[in-house]
């Protein structure tokens, strides 16, 4: 969710929803995956929840990779011309409230 959170970051209702739907969806999935996966009478071996927990494992990497790839992908293209950042450390928008907001409540 801190993804989310960060990816999002310009638009708060869109990241508000994405942040409900992560949560509800996270919610229902492992609800109901430990009744289907993990029953019982599947004790001590657990072939269903081991078989899918080892898929969802190597996704989970195959995925990584892929997203480690796109970003060096991405690092690599040119900066279009006439980019400008939202802000720099030197001309952060948002120092003057921070600094006023130290003076008003630090005692």
């Amino acid at each position: 969710m801190t993804w989310a959170t960060e990816t999002i970051s310009s638009d708060m209702q869109v990241r508000a929803m994405a942040i409900a739907i992560l949560n509800t969806s996270s919610s229902l999935t492992w609800t109901w995956t430990s009744l289907l996966l993990w029953p019982v009478t599947d004790a001590p071996y657990y072939h269903k929840g081991f078989t899918v927990g080892a898929i969802l494992v190597i996704l989970f990497i195959l995925s990584m990779v892929s997203v480690y790839y796109m970003q060096l992908q991405d690092m690599k293209r040119p900066v279009k011309e006439g980019f400008m950042p939202l802000a720099t450390d030197e001309e952060d928008e948002y120092k003057p409230v921070a600094k006023e907001m130290e003076e008003r409540f630090i005692i």
